[in-house]
């Protein structure tokens, strides 16, 4: 459980907060900013359980105040940039991945900033929900400033989106994949 962290660090390479594999898990009231992936990203990655079917259930990610992710990284001057994911990272990320599963989770009252420039800053989603995760809910989030969607999910499961102040975004406010079940309301 992360709770009241204030993370910023150009030297960092990769998130301010992550989740691994850990069931009923929470990141609550953290102040996150200058990161070069994501502000929080929860994954079933393989390595941290064993290599065995990872889960990372129930998780709860409330009030939590995230500011310009998704930064690129020089070598040095002259040298190649790394950018993180190109559209696939955000503010928060619910990522599944090989056979582990991502199931339930609360994503609330949280704060998500963007700061694109692309000079500086990969494209990056404000809320990021991958493929097959279902029962997501989403509520009373502010997002703006952020490069690609306000709200994205990929995922064909159910998920609730409602009461969330979304603005000046890149693409859409809110894109789900066809044929999704969803409640979505008052956004």
């Amino acid at each position: 459980t992360g709770l009241s962290n204030v993370v910023s660090d150009y030297s960092n390479l990769g998130m301010g907060v992550i989740i691994k594999s850990c069931n009923n898990c929470s990141a609550v009231h953290n102040t996150i900013y200058n990161s070069y992936r994501d502000g929080i990203e929860v994954t079933t990655a393989r390595q941290s359980c064993g290599g065995v079917s990872c889960t990372a259930n129930n998780v709860f990610i409330d009030g939590n105040t995230i500011y310009n992710t998704s930064h690129k990284a020089t070598n040095g001057p002259g040298f190649t940039v790394i950018q993180s994911y190109d559209g696939g990272s955000g503010c928060i990320f619910l990522k599944s991945q090989g056979t582990g599963s991502i199931s339930g989770g609360k994503i609330i009252n949280n704060m998500c900033r963007g700061d694109y420039n692309p000079s500086t800053t990969a494209p990056a989603q404000g809320i990021y929900i991958d493929s097959n995760i279902p029962n997501v809910v989403i509520a009373n989030n502010s997002i703006s400033r952020v490069s690609g969607n306000g709200i994205w999910s990929t995922s064909n499961l159910p998920i609730t989106i409602r009461n969330n102040a979304i603005s000046n975004v890149g693409v859409y406010n809110i894109f789900l994949q066809p044929n999704v079940s969803y409640v979505h309301s008052n956004n």
